[in-house]
């Protein structure tokens, strides 16, 4: 562990003092986060990956503010598109404790070229701002708030998304939670289905069984829904949550020959409804497209705070080049711009 005035950078899980005092500033929070708690540091993804924590403390030893993240390659990387990892006391200074949480991380990514942190709008991180960071929104998530109960939400869904939900009950879609390491098994076989189906491209590396078979024991913060029909499990989907906080969709998979029976549609409504039940406030579906915005909820901007030091600061000057190509693409007309989105992917 690393000390420099009103930061800590840990590398490993706290001992029980500092775990006591962060999760007290976790119960201070807006909404907390399953990786802005210290059981970031039990997950088995992050193996070669170098994870670390910034706690932003006062001179009492008060924790007021959390950053969690990783290194990759040449980055250091703090959350996602679609997901946050910076949590700050709501009674604090917003802006001083985001500017001690920056400083921690160009001490922690002093030898990387990119350093990348994303924060849910609602939370404003100027602190990021004043030590250089360069600003950009980006779409976010759907996020339902739980606190209106399940039949007030499933009143706001798309009138096809209530249908299918129907359907899957009334075709004998069955939903459970995985409780054994064999249910995981399960789950991995139609994981391995679902990364071959060639009907669609999977993004990202495969996920080996042992991984999953540890983050099924992470029950803390971890869930494992699985569809099944006929006794057979057909799709799954996992979570990622903390408890009285925020519900996250982490993955999900099916069996392509039982798409018909929307398993999918069930699997989340089960979710909505167990973590309304479990008293967490929002639940974040991990993307915007037309899927998840047919559940109702708001579409929460990501906010993303970006410093480049390579040489020639490259990776802005990459996003410049992108961003002038996709506003000159808005320019052209619309079959023009879908024909060349289908070509060369979304810009």
């Amino acid at each position: 562990m690393q000390q420099d005035n009103s930061f800590v950078i840990l590398h490993d899980y706290p001992d029980h003092d500092v775990e006591q005092a962060w999760r007290g500033c976790l119960a201070r929070v807006r909404i907390p986060y399953s990786y802005c708690a210290p059981e970031f540091f039990l997950e088995p993804l992050w193996a070669g990956k170098r994870p670390f924590a910034i706690l932003s403390v006062d001179h009492a030893g008060k924790v007021l503010g959390v950053l969690t993240g990783l290194h990759e390659g040449r980055q250091v990387v703090c959350g996602n598109p679609f997901r946050s990892q910076v949590c700050i006391d709501k009674t604090a200074n917003l802006t001083e404790v985001s500017r001690c949480l920056a400083t921690g991380l160009l001490v922690e990514g002093r030898s990387a070229e990119l350093a990348s942190v994303f924060a849910w709008h609602w939370d404003s991180l100027d602190g990021f701002k004043d030590c250089g960071f360069r600003y950009r929104q980006t779409q976010g998530c759907v996020v339902l708030d739980l606190t209106l109960g399940p039949e007030a939400l499933f009143s706001q869904f798309d009138e096809n998304r209530r249908r299918n939900i129907r359907h899957a009950i009334r075709n004998k879609v069955e939903v459970r939670p995985a409780s054994s390491v064999d249910d995981i098994r399960e789950f991995h076989r139609v994981y391995l289905a679902w990364r071959q189906t060639p009907r669609k491209r999977i993004l990202g590396q495969e996920i080996p069984l042992a991984m999953w078979e540890g983050l099924f024991r992470l029950t803390s913060n971890r869930r494992f829904l699985l569809a099944s029909h006929e006794g057979k499990v057909i799709a799954s989907i996992s979570l990622r949550f903390y408890a009285g906080g925020l519900l996250e969709f982490s993955s999900g998979c099916a069996l392509e020959e039982y798409l018909y029976l929307r398993p999918h549609d069930l699997l989340q409504w089960r979710a909505i409804e167990w973590g309304c039940r479990e008293g967490f406030l929002r639940y974040s579906l991990g993307g915007a497209d037309e899927f998840h915005k047919r559940f109702g909820g708001t579409l929460v901007g990501m906010d993303r705070y970006r410093l480049d030091r390579s040489l020639l600061r490259h990776h802005d000057l990459t996003q410049f080049g992108i961003d002038l190509a996709a506003a000159a693409l808005r320019k052209m007309p619309r079959p023009f711009e879908d024909s060349v989105r289908r070509f060369f992917g979304r810009v």
